[in-house]
């Protein structure tokens, strides 16, 4: 009995050496919590103004921004603009507002909502229409008011840009923090008045510059067309160190150098 038992278990064990086929215990299992949820990046861009009363003065009351509006030669300048005693704050606006003569002042204010579920970094560009004079310089017949604040936007620009066949001078705003979810930027953008050296002829604006040379600036059945245009990415801050370079990654540089001037790199108006 003992010779047989010792045959059999020398027998199984070349059966395994030949095979090789000895099994260890294993086991397997697979985690039911395989869903990460996708975040989203989901901007609103809010244009408002003031309504104006029985009188035409500014209100404290805001409403969307309403196209077609008039704008007129003005008195008004960046000193008027930058003088407390000419600014009011205005209650949902996070900076304080023109109140001066209304007649040669347009409210377009500007603010950027994040209404997606992961924090933005947020760029707003703003095109005016541009012309420019004997020296190819940038005339200024069309200013903007806007937040100089830099801890809050940092701007850009003029750029010379062409959108639908017509000049443009492209400023751009860079907000300094990521946009969180449900939060609303400071406008960038408050409003706009036309220099008082503009005036209209017949077929066109003209503007007469202080030498007494007279510029032709846009056709004057031509709408005056201030465009704005707002971009978002992603802006966590442990991938990009500024909102900054997690915009010019995402869309490039704004501009580029061009025979010394500073052109239009990056056109979000020109569909490609």
């Amino acid at each position: 009995m003992k010779r047989y038992a010792v045959l059999v278990c020398i027998i199984a064990v070349a059966l395994a050496l030949v095979t090789g086929s000895i099994a260890y215990f294993t086991d397997t299992v697979e985690s039911n919590d395989n869903v990460i949820a996708a975040g989203n990046l989901d901007i609103v861009l809010h244009e408002t103004e003031r309504k104006m009363d029985a009188d035409g003065k500014f209100t404290a009351e805001l409403q969307t921004y309403s196209q077609h509006k008039a704008i007129y030669p003005s008195t008004i300048n960046g000193e008027i603009l930058k003088n407390a005693e000419n600014r009011i704050a205005v209650e949902g606006v996070a900076a304080p507002l023109y109140n001066g003569p209304a007649a040669g002042f347009v409210d377009k204010i500007v603010t950027v909502e994040n209404d997606g579920s992961l924090m933005a970094a947020i760029r707003t560009l703003i095109a005016v229409p541009a012309a420019y004079d004997q020296q190819d310089q940038l005339i200024p017949w069309l200013h903007m008011d806007r937040l100089e604040d830099e801890t809050v936007w940092a701007w850009e620009g003029p750029y010379r840009g062409e959108i639908d066949g017509s000049n443009y001078a492209v400023y751009a705003a860079t907000y300094q923090q990521p946009l969180q979810p449900d939060q609303v930027t400071p406008p960038s953008l408050l409003g706009f008045y036309m220099d008082g050296k503009v005036n209209n002829n017949d077929h066109a604006y003209t503007y007469k510059a202080e030498d007494g040379t007279e510029y032709e600036l846009m056709d004057i059945d031509q709408d005056i067309d201030i465009r704005v245009f707002v971009e978002a990415a992603q802006g966590n801050p442990d991938v990009f160190a500024t909102p900054l370079e997690a915009l010019n990654t995402t869309f490039g540089v704004i501009a580029e150098t061009e025979n010394e001037v500073m052109v239009l790199k990056h056109n979000p108006w020109v569909k490609k």
